[in-house]
This record gives C-alpha cells, sequence and structure tokens, in this order.
C-alpha cells in the first residue's frame, strides 16, 4: 500500500510538468525490487502508474520486470481505466519496449470502448505511443481515436499537437483536412508555449502530410523559430529547412541568416539524414547560403558518406546539380564508391535524380556505375513516374550513356502509356532526349507525343518550345505546318522570356527545317539575342548567325558587326562546328570579314581539326572559296587530308563542295584525293541533285583533272537523269567540262542541255553565255540558228545592262570569240563594238593564249582590229611572248598574215627567234602553219627552218601530209634552197604516207619541187602519179579540184618532164576537146600565158 502511493505521488509529480528529484531516480531500483513479489497483489492503477514513473524518470525496470508487469495486465485489463490504458502504452513506448502484437492488439481494443473517458492528452499520447511503436491502428479506430482527438484539439499541449502531426507522420495516414486545420489554428494560438523541438516537428509534420498552413501560420511559425533559434539543436535547423523547402515556402533573408549562422556553429553534430535534407533544402528552395558554407557541409558530407542511406547520397548529389556547386574529384570518386554498393537499394526516384544530377554537373561517373544504375532501372523501370522517365531520358542523352536497343524499347512503351501525366517540360525533355541520343523514337511513341504536345502547347514555357523546336529539326521530324505554325504564334507571345540560348536553338530549328518565322519575329528575336549578348556564349551567337544565313535573313550591318566581334572575342571556346557555321554564314550572307579575323578563325579551326567532322570541313573549304579567301596551301592540305581520312562520312553535296572548293581556291588536292571523292561519288551517285553533278564535274575541269571513263560517264548519265531539276546554270557547267574533258555526251543529251539553257538564258552570266558556245564548237554541235542567235542576243543584253563594268575576263572574251569564230557566226551592232572596247581595257590582263586566241578568231572572222587596237596587240604579244606555246606563236602569225596586220620586222623577228627556240615542241601543223604566214607576210624563215631537226635517219615522223606539202611549197614561195637532207627526209616521208594526201596536197608538192628545181627521185615520182591515177579511177579526190587547181598539177608535170596518162586525162571533167587543148604537154611548155597563169596560182594556194 506505502509502495503503491509512492508510485502515485511521483506520477503526479510527473505528470505536472514538475522535475522529480535526483533521489529518487537513485533509488528507484530498490524500490522496484522490493516489489516484484507485491505485483499480483497490485491494483491496475498502481501497475500503470509504475510504469509511466519509470518511463517519466528515464530509469529502465528492466525486461524481466516489464514482461512480469505486462503479464499481469494482460490477465486484469478489462478492468484498466482509460488513463491506465493510455499510461501503459505510453510507458511501453517511452520505455522502448515493444509488449507484441497480441498484447497491443488487445490493449486498443479495450481503449476503443473507453475512448470518450480519455482525456485529450491521452488521446495524443496514445497516437504517438502506436507511432513510436510502429504499430498502425485499423481504420475504424483509428478514425474513432482521431474525431475524439480533433474535438477536445484546444485543450491540448503544444507538444501534444506536434506529437500528433508527427504521429500521423510516421504512421503514414493522412488525418484529414479539418484534423489538420484545427491543429495548425492550435499551433498558432499557442505558438509561444511551444519548445524549439515542439516548434520544428510541427512544421515538419505539416509538411510531411502535404498541408500547407497557410502563409500566415508559416510566417508566424518562423518568427517564433527565428526567436528561439540559439536553442534549436542540428536536426531542428534541418528539420525546419527542409519543411519550408517542402512546403514552397521561402523564409525571410533574416531568418535564412540566423540558421546560416547556427548551422556553421553545429555543424559537426548534424547527422547524415541532416546534411543530406539541408542540402536538399537550399536547392529545392533555390537558396544559395554562400559557397564557404556549401563547401563545409560536402566536407562534412564527404566525413559520414559511409552512412548515408541511398536516398541521402541522391539527395546530396541532387542538390550539388540544383545549386550549381562543383564537388571536388575525391569527393566524386567516394560518393560513386557509396553509390555502387548501395544501388540495389535504390528507388525510381533516387535512380532518376542520381542520373539528372550526373547530368547536370557535366561529370560522367564511369561505366561502371552507370551500367549498375541502368541495370538497376531495367528492373524497376515499372514503378517509374512519367518525370522520372523523363529525367532519366533527358540525363542519359546528356551523359551520352547509351541506353541499347533493348531498354530503349521498354523506355518508350512505359513513356508512351504515362504520357498524359507528363507537363509540359517533360513533353519537351522525353523529345530532345531522343533527339540528342539520336534514337528515333516508334512511330507511334511519335504521334502520341505530338497529340499530347498539340494539348498542352498552351502551357508550354519559352524553354520548352525552344527545346522540342530544336528536337523536331535534329531528328528531322515536320510535326505539320498547323502545329509548327501554333508554335510560332506561342513563341510570338513569350519570346521575351526566352534567354540567348532558346533563341538561338529556336533560330536553327527554324532555319533547318526550311520554317521562316516571319520578318517581324525574326527581327524580335533578333533583338532579344543583341539584348542578352552579356548572358550569351559565342556558340549561341555562331548559330543564330548560320540560322539568318540558312534563311536568308541578313541581320544588317550593325547586327552583324556586333555578332562577329561577339564571336572573335570567344574564337577559343567555339566547337569545330560552330567554327564551321559561322564561316559558312559569312559567305552565305556575304559579309566577308577582314582577312586576319578570317585568319584568326580558320587557325583555331585547324587546331580543332581533329574533332571536326567530314560536313564541318566541306562547309569551311565551302565558305573560304565563296569568300575569295585562301588560308593557305599547309592549311588546306591539312583540311583535305583529314577530309580524306573521313570521305565514308561524307553526303554528296559534302563531296562536290570539296571539288568546287578546291577549283575556285586554285588548289591541286592531287590526283589520288580527287580520284576517292570521284569513287566515292560513284557509290552516292543517286543522292546526288542536279546542281551537285554539276559542280563536280565543272571542279574536275577547272583543275584539269579528267575522271576516269568509268565515272566520268556515270557522272553523265545520272546528271542526264537528273535533267529536268537543273538551272540553264548548271546546264553550262556541265557542257563547259564536257568540252574540255574531249567527252562527248551524246547529241540526246547535248540537244537536252541546251534547250534547258535556252529556256533561262536570262538566268546566264558572260562566262556561262560564252561557256556554252565554246563548248558547242568543242562538240562541232551547232546549237542551231535560232540559239546562237538567242545566245548573242543575251550577251549583248547582259553586256548592255554593265556598260561601265566589263562582264567578261581576259579569259572569257577569247573563249567568246573563239567559239563565234569556229560557230562562223560573228557579233554584231553594238555588242561587238562594247566588247572590243572592254578587250582594249583589259589587255593587260591577258595571257599569250588569250592573245593568240583572240588574233585566230577575227581571222577566222574576217575582221581586222583598228590602228588603235592592232598596236596595242601587238604591244601585249611583245610582252608575253616568252609565255607564247607553239601552237599560240603559229596561230598568231597565220591570224597576222590572215589579217593583213603586219607585226613589223622587228617583233617579227623576235616572234620567229621565239618560233627557233621551241621547234622541238613543235607539232607539224604548228610549223606548217607558221611557215604559210610568213609567206603571206612576205618574210623570208629562212634561218628557222634550217634549224628544223630531223629524226635519225634523215626521217620526220611528226609531219602530217598536209604539213609535208605545206613545207615545201613555202620553201618554193621564198625561193629558198633547203639543204639536201632536209628535203630527202621530208620527200620520203612524203612518200611513206601517200595514201593520206589529198588532191590539194599532192599539188603543192609537186608545185614546190618544180618551182625549187629539185627532181624527186623516179620512185617518188612514180608513186606521186600511181597515187593520182589510182585517185582518178576511184575518184575519190577529182570532184573537189577546179580547172585552177589541175593547172598547178600539170604546169609541175611539165616543168618536171612528166607526162600524166591517158587515163588521167580521160576521167577529166568537162569535154575532153577543151582538156587536150588546153593541157597539151609540148604546147604547155612554149605557152607563157598558162606559165604565168601557173605562177599566180603557186601564189594563191
Amino acid at each position: 500500500v506505502h509502495i503503491s502511493a509512492i508510485f502515485e505521488h511521483i506520477a503526479k509529480i510527473s505528470r505536472s510538468g514538475v522535475k522529480a528529484p535526483l533521489v529518487l531516480k537513485r533509488h528507484m531500483r530498490d524500490l522496484l525490487g522490493s516489489i516484484v513479489q507485491h505485483i499480483p497483489a497490485l491494483s491496475t492503477g498502481v501497475l500503470a502508474t509504475m510504469l509511466r514513473t519509470c518511463a517519466a524518470l528515464g530509469c529502465h525496470p528492466g525486461e524481466d520486470l516489464i514482461m512480469v508487469v505486462l503479464k499481469e495486465m494482460m490477465r486484469k485489463l478489462p478492468m484498466f481505466s482509460a488513463q491506465d490504458l493510455a499510461d501503459t502504452l505510453w510507458s511501453c513506448a517511452k520505455l522502448g519496449h515493444n509488449p507484441g502484437e497480441e498484447f497491443l492488439t488487445a490493449l486498443l481494443a479495450e481503449a476503443e470502448s473507453k475512448l470518450p473517458m480519455f482525456s485529450a492528452c491521452d488521446l495524443a499520447e496514445s497516437l504517438w505511443s502506436c507511432a513510436v511503436l510502429g504499430y498502425n491502428l485499423r481504420e475504424e479506430p483509428r478514425t474513432a481515436l482521431l474525431e475524439e482527438l480533433r474535438q477536445r484539439l484546444h485543450v491540448c499541449s503544444v507538444q501534444n499537437l506536434a506529437n500528433s502531426l508527427w504521429s500521423c507522420v510516421k504512421l503514414d495516414f493522412d488525418p484529414g483536412k479539418d484534423f489538420l486545420t484545427t491543429v495548425s489554428r492550435e499551433l498558432s494560438l499557442k505558438r509561444f508555449d511551444c519548445s524549439a523541438h515542439d516548434l520544428a516537428i510541427s512544421l515538419w509534420g505539416c509538411a510531411k502530410l502535404g498541408h500547407n498552413p497557410g502563409e500566415e501560420f508559416l510566417k508566424n511559425l518562423l518568427q517564433e523559430i527565428a526567436r528561439r533559434l540559439a536553442t534549436f539543436n542540428a536536426r531542428d535547423i534541418a528539420m525546419t529547412l527542409w519543411s519550408c523547402a517542402k512546403l514552397g515556402y521561402n523564409p525571410q533573408n533574416q531568418l535564412q541568416t540566423a540558421l546560416t549562422a547556427q548551422m556553421w556553429q553545429k555543424l559537426p553534430t548534424f547527422t547524415a539524414q541532416g546534411l543530406a535534407n539541408v542540402l536538399w533544402a537550399y536547392a529545392k528552395l533555390d537558396y544559395n547560403p554562400g559557397q564557404d558554407l556549401l563547401m563545409a557541409l560536402l566536407e562534412e558530407t564527404s566525413q559520414k558518406m559511409c552512412t548515408f542511406n541511398a536516398q541521402n547520397l541522391t539527395n546530396c548529389l541532387w542538390a550539388c546539380a540544383k545549386l550549381g556547386c562543383r564537388p571536388w574529384n575525391e569527393f566524386h570518386i567516394a560518393m560513386t564508391s557509396q553509390m555502387q554498393r548501395k544501388v540495389s537499394t535504390f528507388n525510381a526516384q533516387s535512380l532518376s535524380n542520381s542520373f539528372w544530377a550526373y547530368a547536370k554537373l557535366g561529370y560522367n561517373p564511369g561505366d561502371a556505375l552507370l551500367t549498375a544504375l541502368l541495370e538497376e532501372t531495367s528492373l524497376k523501370l515499372h514503378t517509374f513516374t512519367a518525370q522520372n522517365l523523363a529525367n532519366c531520358l533527358w540525363a542519359c542523352a546528356s551523359l551520352s550513356c547509351n541506353l541499347g536497343e533493348e531498354l530503349h524499347f521498354d523506355f518508350a512503351l512505359h513513356v508512351q502509356s504515362k504520357l498524359p501525366a507528363l507537363n509540359a517540360q517533360g513533353l519537351a525533355s522525353i523529345l530532345w532526349a531522343y533527339a540528342k541520343s539520336g534514337y528515333n523514337p516508334t512511330d507511334e511513341l511519335l504521334v502520341a507525343l505530338l497529340e499530347e504536345i498539340s494539348r498542352q502547347l498552351l502551357t508550354f514555357q519559352a524553354h520548352s518550345i525552344a527545346d522540342t523546336l530544336w528536337a523536331f529539326a535534329k531528328l528531322g521530324c515536320h510535326p505539320g505546318d498547323a502545329l509548327l505554325m501554333e508554335f510560332l504564334g506561342q513563341m510570338h507571345r513569350k519570346v521575351f522570356t526566352f534567354n540567348a540560348q532558346g533563341l538561338a536553338n529556336s533560330l536553327w530549328a527554324c532555319a533547318t527545317m526550311g520554317c521562316h518565322p516571319g520578318s517581324e519575329l525574326l527581327a524580335t528575336m533578333l533583338g532579344q539575342l543583341r539584348r542578352k549578348l552579356p548572358t550569351s556564349n559565342a556558340q549561341h551567337v555562331a548559330i543564330s548567325l548560320w540560322a539568318c544565313a540558312k534563311l536568308g535573313c541578313n541581320p544588317g550591318q550593325e547586327l552583324g558587326s556586333v555578332f562577329t566581334a561577339r564571336i572573335q572575342h570567344a574564337l577559343p571556346t567555339l566547337t569545330a562546328q560552330s567554327l564551321a557555321k559561322s564561316l559558312w554564314a559569312f559567305a552565305k550572307l556575304g559579309n566577308r570579314p577582314a582577312d586576319a579575323y578570317l585568319a584568326a578563325l580558320l587557325q583555331e579551326t585547324r587546331r580543332k581539326l581533329p574533332a571536326c567532322t567530314a560536313q564541318d570541313i566541306t562547309l569551311s573549304l565551302w565558305a573560304c572559296a565563296k569568300l575569295r579567301y585562301n588560308p593557305g596551301s599547309k592549311l588546306l592540305m591539312a583540311m583535305l587530308e583529314e577530309i580524306g581520312c573521313k570521305l565514308s562520312c561524307c553526303n554528296a553535296q559534302n563531296l562536290s563542295n570539296i571539288l568546287w572548293a578546291c577549283a575556285q581556291l586554285g588548289f591541286d588536292p592531287g590526283r589520288a584525293l580527287v580520284n576517292a571523292v570521284l569513287e566515292e561519288s560513284r557509290q552516292k551517285l543517286q543522292t546526288f541533285n542536279a546542281q551537285g553533278l554539276a559542280s563536280s564535274l565543272w571542279a574536275c575541269a577547272v583543275m584539269r583533272y579528267r575522271p576516269m571513263e568509268g565515272v566520268l560517264s556515270a557522272l553523265v548519265d545520272e546528271w542526264n537523269h537528273k535533267l529536268r531539276t537543273c538551272n540553264a546554270q548548271n546546264a553550262a557547267h556541265v557542257l563547259w567540262a564536257s568540252a574540255t574533258f574531249g567527252y562527248n555526251p551524246g547529241t540526246k543529251i547535248l540537244n537536252s542541255s541546251l534547250d534547258k539553257t535556252r529556256r533561262s538564258l536570262h538566268t546566264l552570266d558572260a562566262r556561262s553565255l560564252a561557256n556554252i558556245l565554246w563548248a558547242c564548237e568543242k562538240f562541232d554541235h551547232h546549237p542551231g540558228e535560232e540559239l546562237l542567235a538567242a545566245l548573242l542576243e543575251e550577251t549583248a543584253e547582259v553586256v548592255q545592262a554593265q556598260k561601265s563594268v566589263p562582264v567578261f575576263d581576259a579569259q572569257d572574251l577569247a573563249v567568246f570569240w573563239v567559239a563565234c569564230a569556229k560557230l562562223g557566226y560573228a557579233p554584231r551592232g553594238e555588242l561587238w563594238e562594247v566588247l572590243l572596247q572592254d578587250m582594249q581595257r583589259m589587255l593587260p590582263a591577258f595571257t599569250a593564249e588569250n592573245l593568240a586566241n583572240s588574233l585566230w578568231a577575227f581571222a577566222k572572222l574576217s575582221y581586222t582590229p583598228g590602228e588603235e587596237l592592232q598596236e596595242a596587240l601587238l604591244v601585249q604579244v611583245r610582252q608575253t611572248l616568252p609565255t607564247f606555246t607553239p601552237q599560240a606563236l603559229a596561230n598568231s602569225l597565220w591570224a597576222c598574215a590572215t589579217m593583213d596586220c603586219n607585226p613589223g620586222k622587228e617583233l617579227l623577228v623576235r616572234l620567229l627567234e621565239e618560233i627557233k627556240l621551241q621547234i622541238p615542241y613543235l607539232t607539224a601543223q604548228s610549223l606548217t602553219d607558221g611557215l604559210i604566214a610568213c609567206t603571206q607576210l612576205d618574210h623570208n624563215l629562212a634561218e628557222p627552218l634550217v634549224a628544223m631537226p630531223t629524226e635519225p635517219g634523215g626521217q620526220v615522223p611528226i609531219f602530217t601530209a598536209q604539213s609535208l606539202a605545206s613545207v615545201l611549197w613555202m620553201c618554193a614561195k621564198f625561193g629558198f634552197d633547203a639543204r639536201q637532207e632536209i628535203l630527202s627526209a621530208l620527200l620520203e616521208e612524203m612518200r611513206r604516207k601517200l595514201h593520206d594526201f589529198d588532191w590539194r596536197n599532192l599539188a603543192s608538192s609537186l608545185l614546190a619541187c618544180a618551182k625549187i628545181g629539185y627532181v624527186p627521185s623516179d620512185e617518188l615520182l612514180t608513186s606521186f602519179l600511181e597515187e593520182t591515177a589510182e585517185s582518178v579511177r576511184t575518184q575519190q579526190k577529182l570532184s573537189a579540184f577546179s580547172a585552177q587547181d589541175l593547172s598547178v598539177v600539170f604546169w609541175a608535170c611539165a616543168k618536171l618532164g612528166y607526162a600524166p596518162r591517158s587515163e588521167l586525162l580521160a576521167e577529166l571533167p568537162g569535154e575532153s576537146e577543151s582538156h587536150a587543148a588546153i593541157f597539151d604537154i609540148p604546147s604547155l611548155k612554149a605557152r607563157t600565158d598558162l606559165a604565168d597563169l601557173g605562177a599566180k596560182i603557186c601564189v594563191s594556194v
């Protein structure tokens, strides 16, 4: 009885909140030991009071005693009062003793029947005890308990209120909005009585239960927290910060500063959970407490990392990524090690957050961890939420982590099933991830994504719009005009919220998809980009500049200069691709930077050449050619060597651009590379468009590299198939190239190509028009009077439109003259006059070949230049004489003779001296033309002729039949007695080639022999006459001769003492009597009139 009284007295003291005297704690064990034998005699109230007293004093009675007490209690349970039941339950929880499910079920069943008799404190303590003991009440008794508690919350202490919230969290059930609202109201009223721990627990409970008590409540509670912050321990600080973050309430800066100060003081006492929660809270609140504190938190984390669980690890990593705080390498290594050990315990959220954090930090943890994370992801993919899926896909794409076909397929299935749960950002992230990783989503997923995007488009923010457009372009997936227009409309409304990267990516996407956003929106976007230049990097500017060029929109000189300067200041930060795109954009927009700028840009390109793709290199080459900037042979060779290793990665356009650029830059890439490019082109021939084929052929022709026969014919055949899609310029290039190669594609292709040019002559420049004429001449293919007239008429219009500026350069003009001459169609009227004026202005630029071709064409067209132009031409000939080829020398002499334009003795002697120097390189035809020219110019060619070399044995095998005849005739014309050995060699060569002679050759040769008094051998003369007789019999050559031609032959026969055979006379045209009278041999010798006639004919031949 006395012991019972003692326990009841102590219980009253503990309930009143008065601290029990220490003497009681010292003697409690003695007291407990003395009553063991009396337990069956003790009442239920005393038993309950005894346990509560021990719990209140923190004096554990021992497991044996507790078991004895609880056994006795179980027997007397129906006699327990509500107070006794509550005390027993609380004592077990406080003493850390779980009495077992049987006892708890029985006790709580008894409590359920007596709930109305429980006090508010008892109800709250009972709930707390169940939570501590991990006993989850059945729904009915729990609901009843909470309802009883709700009605009495107004009389609960602050601790009871806080513990009620904590208990609901621990037992993982929602007490309902009414209950939570009432608790919040009571806490707000009684906040001044709260302890530091109660304040922290209350805030944590609301956050955990997802109950936002309202801004006023949070403000009041946090003010009270600020006043008591000095009494907070590490756990309270962590819970407070975590709760604010969870409730989305950002404390005032003053409180944040105070919390930071307390954290510095108590940092070593933080647990792993506390450290992770603090970092997570700062990240969630987007509050940076300063680099020093963050580093200190990470240092503390590093020391205690082995105690972190899976969620702590991922929360810590996620917070670092969110706050932009990059840990040191050793921290990452330790984190990776811990994650690998505990990866099997990661849930879907942890896996998703880990991937996302590493991607955001730009840190690759290594294949081992990534593989482990992916394996765990594969096992738990069915538990992933839509957001987890989106984050995981985005992160793997950012980390270039290959999911593999099977896992990608699984992701696609789960994403498709959960699409409606994704928000706009999630949809954009998934599409972006597929584009970044290079995996195309399945058709079903793509259709579903487009439908969901269309449905949620109005909720898309600026970055989601930019990412989605970029992904569409990267995947080569056009979303359809209607959806694309809606995107552009959204962009127009939100353009001022775009960051620099979003603007650049959106411009890039529009350009790639060939969708012009409209002048107004484009101007606004460029204006915004300029305003955000301080926050943008050079990469964004380079992309934007490329997009402008692609869209055909020149940003203007001022903005273009700003962009150019921004790129120049950050060249080392640009990627290889951005350098190439910038250079291409300058070329495309026609904004040529200074040479120093281009040199710096290309030097940076050279440093990053190994990182360049085939596309990057070809873009750079094309741009250099377009800008007419030669970067130097070393860089060009380095670029071509690099691209030579990547030819298999080149598309059709890349291949044609390589050849075109080399041709434009005048750089010889070497036969090996050209052949390799052409062979790769042959393999990808069907992917070429008409322009690509034309450019490739044109470039090879310019570089004088004739493709191998199989490749050339394949290129031309493919061109023929795509002729309908080409323009006039392409057709002109192909015609010119084929003519340069000496490859005749056939009448059908020629006519089709010419017809293509005829329809669009107005689109051609002067050079192309000249090249078409030249090609026709080379193919000996007359384009027809109508087209020829149209070509010259169009040339005239081009010339008249640019009277102040010559439309031809020297080469083009010479080609034009030659083509007209060979086609037998001279320019007329104003065109002729303007071209002659242009020629006179451009004469200093004429090469030896240009001069020779122009002179030859004038002679062929029967045009003699005026004295001023004639003098200017001869001056230019004198200046360029050492560079004349043998053919050019012969053509020039022939032209001067034909035009009766005597170059004067001084120039003529120099010409002959030049011929003498080049005799070893003269063809027979060239020498013959020169001889004929000098004859007509009345100049003796004795010295050069005497110097003419002969082959060993006295033969001259390089001469044709016509050339041999002409040489002999020239000797006769000049009255020059050539050396015996030369004449013998010439005549011997003539005998061997007699079957190739026509009547004119025979006549000239016989006449020459007669004129110089040189009688050929009987054998040669017999051969001559036999060939003549044979020709007469077959009538193959006779019909082409006139009476004048025949008179020369017979005069020569008479002179040499030979009479033609009777059958020859019988075959002569006309009446035989008149022939006999005129060509009677004896009378021919006596009649001087015919002799004079023969002499005149000799000159005319």
